[in-house]
């Protein structure tokens, strides 16, 4: 599973506040609402990869539970090109029918946070068993991005066109290779002011920036703050800041 999940979670947490802000990530996740259903909307989502934050209504985080996808391998979980998901939180049963309410009961009645993940893991590798393998090309496209390789010198290291790459980004990753190199920089970045690793000068060296400046850039463009007042509710939870 680690080549088609980045992690699982569970959540039971009763915030103060009603709505909270999402930052963006460059990742699918999959998203079930475990509290008993009130019969109004849906209790089973994937929600895309993001370029702009999100606010969220706090109230499905008293008990949920999820999955973050690995870059390239939501079009074989899923089952649908990524970009139909960009910025976007769809309703899971659109895409998989009755099969999304069915594995969002069965992790409900589970009897322990464990067996609800085991059980959505389960799910999740049938689903990926059955479908056609995540293109290699791709994973290696996006671990060399992801280390700061320009994209000519990713087309010119596994000899594909442009276009191709561009294409193939768009339907298994959702977004243009610079773009998800642009937000995987900017997460990075994310995780380390949330711990407080280092002033703003060297986290932007650290993640690749060119400078403090072009950091703050990206923070307003994907995150709508600054590094000075990006404030995340818990260091654990760098990408949920409070309204």
């Amino acid at each position: 599973m680690r080549s088609l999940v980045r992690s699982f979670w569970y959540c039971a947490i009763d915030l103060p506040f009603a709505s909270e802000r999402v930052l963006p990530i460059a990742n699918v996740q999959l998203v079930f609402d475990l509290r008993p259903s009130r019969g109004q909307g849906s209790r089973a989502i994937v929600v895309g990869p993001a370029t702009e934050p999100q606010t969220v209504a706090t109230d499905w985080m008293r008990r949920s539970a999820g999955a973050v996808l690995n870059v390239a391998a939501a079009r074989a979980v899923i089952g649908c090109p990524v970009r139909e998901l960009r910025d976007a939180a769809t309703d899971l049963s659109a895409i998989w029918g009755r099969v999304a309410q069915k594995l969002c009961d069965r992790l409900a009645s589970a009897p322990t946070p464990q067996a609800a993940l085991d059980r959505l893991e389960a799910e999740l590798a049938a689903r990926a068993a059955a479908a056609p393998a995540p293109a290699p090309s791709v994973r290696h496209a996006a671990a060399m991005l992801a280390r700061g390789a320009p994209v000519g010198m990713v087309i010119d290291r596994i000899g594909m066109s442009r276009s191709t790459l561009v294409r193939r980004f768009d339907e298994e990753v959702g977004l243009s290779p610079k773009r998800w190199a642009g937000l995987v920089r900017f997460q990075r970045a994310v995780g380390l002011l949330a711990v407080g690793d280092g002033d703003l000068a060297d986290i932007a060296a650290c993640c690749g920036y060119a400078d403090q400046a072009h950091m703050t850039r990206d923070f307003r463009r994907f995150g709508q703050v600054t590094p000075a007042t990006y404030l995340p509710r818990s260091q654990a939870e760098p990408n949920h800041i409070a309204n």
